[in-house]
């Protein structure tokens, strides 16, 4: 059963008449405790859209960066900035090993027989083309 809890689980525990047990991690265990809280809460986050879900995730990452948080928060920026953010919503299904048509090798694809590279087929085949 064990795991994480907040500070103050304990007194509201103890305010039920019931007795915690409790242990006070080394940093190694409570680090490795913080993460797996994360993953279980962005996983009720996935389930339930729930805004405490979501603020139970801001929090441990808050906790796991700690003094570093501004930081964390600097490179967000910089990532959104040089690699952009998730506003247009766009989902990648796969990427294929085929440069795309342009107007320098439209003349190159013209010429090209589409049927003679297998690979080729295949990925049509896998994304419906063909």
């Amino acid at each position: 059963m064990g795991k994480l809890v907040r500070d103050k689980f304990p007194d509201k525990v103890r305010a039920e008449g019931k007795t915690p047990i409790i242990r006070q991690l080394d940093y190694e265990d409570y680090l490795e405790a913080l993460c797996d809280l994360l993953v279980e809460d962005a996983t009720a986050f996935k389930k339930t859209k729930s805004v405490e879900d979501l603020a139970n995730c801001l929090e441990l990452i808050m906790t796991v960066s700690g003094t570093e948080f501004e930081y964390v928060c600097n490179e967000t920026d910089k990532m959104r900035v040089n690699e952009g953010g998730f506003g247009e919503r766009l989902y990648l299904e796969g990427i294929v090993n085929i440069a795309p048509i342009t107007k320098e090798t439209e003349e190159y694809t013209d010429s090209f027989d589409l049927g003679y590279n297998a690979g080729w087929n295949d990925c049509l085949k896998k994304l419906g083309g063909q």
